[in-house]
């Protein structure tokens, strides 16, 4: 799908601020990748090498990491459970057939697990949440992972009050980089894109930003990319922790400026 070169953005009043969920506002490398290294051992006795199903995941076994285009990273649960499947065929030992394969895939499947003992945040989600609103300003969440362990990890982190949108990979919207998610949040929430800020760790996050015209595109470092891997943002801040003080130098600028424009009228 292509969308367009980027046309000229401009910063008005903060009315919304979305984030992304993994890697943005909770740490994912150790929670996803002890799921999938449990995962692929469920299929192993299908397949003659487990490794190579680890990079075809996009999953670096040696340092339980994932790269930039990882399936797990940025998927559903049905776009991992399609990977697999293709996977297992086009390299079957058993010479199941497809529906077999497909069948032996979810009936091995087992989800993420998720709990207060290994979720771990990106900063202090709750402080920050709480200063936003304090401010007037919305809170959305765009995902690509699927809607209910969003919740589950939403209400662990007791921000479920806080949120008044979220957008999942598995609701019927295409995915980021897509600018469609943001849309639909502004839409639904009755903001401009132009009052809109968008913070994520990736290149789909920055990416779906400028596709749907953000005010501004923040990247975070926190997901695993270096600062040159998402250069096209706006600004790059080392968490979400260091969002009130960016968010503090707009409004001084925007109040400035409001009291030029008011001197000369």
């Amino acid at each position: 799908m292509k969308f367009g070169k980027y046309l000229p953005r401009k910063l008005e009043n903060t009315e919304l601020v979305i984030f992304d969920k993994d890697g943005t506002l909770i740490k994912h490398e150790e929670l996803f990748s002890n799921w999938i290294y449990n995962l692929v051992k469920n299929y192993s006795e299908l397949i003659e090498n487990v490794n190579e199903m680890y990079e075809y995941l996009g999953f670096n076994v040696d340092n339980f990491s994932f790269n930039s285009g990882s399936i797990v990273a940025r998927g559903t649960n049905e776009n991992v459970i399609n990977a697999i499947c293709n996977f297992i065929i086009n390299n079957n030992k058993s010479k199941k057939s497809p529906e077999e394969i497909k069948e032996y895939v979810i009936k091995n499947w087992i989800d993420i697990e998720i709990n207060e003992q290994n979720l771990e945040t990106c900063g202090d989600i709750l402080k920050l949440f709480k200063y936003l609103k304090n401010l007037n300003i919305k809170i959305a969440i765009c995902t690509s992972d699927d809607r209910l362990p969003t919740l589950k990890t939403i209400n662990l982190l007791k921000i479920n009050e806080y949120v008044d949108y979220l957008v999942c990979g598995n609701d019927n919207i295409s995915s980021k980089p897509s600018p469609e998610p943001i849309w639909r949040i502004c839409s639904k929430l009755n903001v401009n894109v132009s009052n809109t800020i968008m913070v994520g760790d990736t290149i789909s996050d920055i990416h779906a930003g400028l596709h749907a015209k953000c005010a501004y595109i923040l990247g975070v470092l926190t997901g695993g990319y270096e600062s040159h891997e998402l250069c096209e943002a706006d600004t790059i801040l080392e968490s979400v922790n260091d969002l009130p003080e960016f968010i503090n130098s707009k409004l001084i600028i925007h109040r400035i400026q409001s009291r030029k424009i008011r001197k000369y009228l």
